[in-house]
């Protein structure tokens, strides 16, 4: 059914390239009864979840209570919800949360570390500045570096959501960012290789966050050396924090 439905899509014949990746490889997997390797993979998308829920998601608990203004204006979009557990699609829509949950993923990403990328045998030779990217090159992309530049994040060592939220006509707040920092935000990686978690870890962080500060306000009762930047999941275990909350 999925390869009809492509075709429908489609004016010309599907080659292999027009199929996404992860959907290639289930293909696969069904064709060869692999129900243990697709078990794996499941396996493999909710540990890397864990990673950015533990991780980045305690980073943006911990920015949110530096930021009194920034929580009000947090718990505000929360109050405006109905009093039922918001959807997904409720949640994707709170400006200010998804501002505050793409910032922490921007200076706290699970994996800041290069992720390489080969030319292929039978790619084109392209330029990357003065560089030839010539068959069998590896390049990393860095997104603590990418996720660092001045000319695309002003004040890139600040942690601003509001870096990701616009006005409209009518001056009301709604998603932003424009196109060079979406260009730039690396933290799922990108490409046909982009982490197959992505919009799960953005799910869990939103609802996480309403869950808390829908009914409690933080504030920072020790932040030990928490903050500091690590290697790979940007975890270090010399970091403390411990926070206070208080019924709203």
């Amino acid at each position: 059914m999925s390869d009809e439905r492509l075709r429908e899509s489609t004016a010309d014949q599907p080659s292999k390239g027009d199929y996404p990746l992860a959907y290639n490889h289930l293909k696969k997997m069904v064709e060869k009864q692999k129900v243990v390797k697709m078990k794996d993979l499941g396996r493999e998308v909710q540990m890397a979840t864990r990673d950015a829920f533990g991780v980045t998601l305690t980073f943006a608990m911990f920015q949110i209570s530096c930021n009194a203004e920034v929580q009000r204006a947090l718990r505000a979009e929360f109050q405006a919800l109905p009093a039922s557990t918001p959807s997904p699609q409720q949640l994707d829509s709170l400006p200010v949360l998804h501002g505050i949950v793409k910032e922490s993923l921007r200076l706290r990403p699970t994996h800041p570390e290069g992720q390489p990328r080969v030319v292929p045998q039978d790619g084109v030779v392209e330029a990357l500045g003065t560089y030839k990217l010539t068959p069998g090159t590896r390049i990393y992309s860095y997104p603590w570096l990418l996720h660092r530049k001045e000319d695309v994040f002003p004040q890139a060592e600040i942690w601003n959501p509001y870096r990701w939220v616009e006005r409209d006509e009518d001056d009301q707040e709604k998603k932003g960012g424009s196109k060079d920092m979406e260009n730039a935000f690396w933290a799922f990686g990108k490409g046909s290789r982009i982490c197959m978690g992505n919009h799960l870890v953005y799910y869990v962080m939103k609802s996480a966050l309403w869950a808390v500060y829908s009914q409690f306000e933080s504030t920072i009762s020790d932040a030990g050396m928490f903050g500091e930047v690590g290697r790979f999941v940007s975890g270090n275990p010399d970091e403390i924090l411990r926070m206070m909350f208080e019924t709203a």
